[in-house]
């Protein structure tokens, strides 16, 4: 009878320790996730050109990389026309397009 107690008791601390192994492991995983962010956040960056426009749409072209962003701002951008600029934004590099936060004479 006391073997059968024993074995029980070692049973079950083991069980308890696999138990608790576990644990930590998908608490970790669980916080892991919590800290990752759904979607990666845009950084501001400033790109310079001069603006030109063509029918609704307002362009940055930079001559120094040889690229031309569409800008989504058209009220900013309509006071630069021809002008060479500071355009502080984010960009969508799949789409090309500068979500303009500012626009500076350059």
């Amino acid at each position: 009878m006391r073997k059968i107690s024993i074995l029980a008791g070692v049973f079950a601390i083991s069980i308890s320790l696999v138990s608790m192994a576990g644990a930590p492991i998908q608490a970790g995983a669980l916080v892991a996730q919590a800290n990752t962010p759904s979607t990666p956040q845009a950084t501001a960056q400033t790109f310079t050109g001069t603006i030109a426009k063509s029918g609704d749409t307002f362009t940055l072209n930079d001559s120094a990389n040889k690229t031309t962003y569409t800008l989504d701002d058209t009220q900013r951008a309509s006071q630069f026309v021809g002008k060479s600029v500071k355009v502080t934004g984010t960009l969508d590099s799949q789409t090309k397009m500068i979500h303009v936060q500012s626009i500076q004479a350059g």
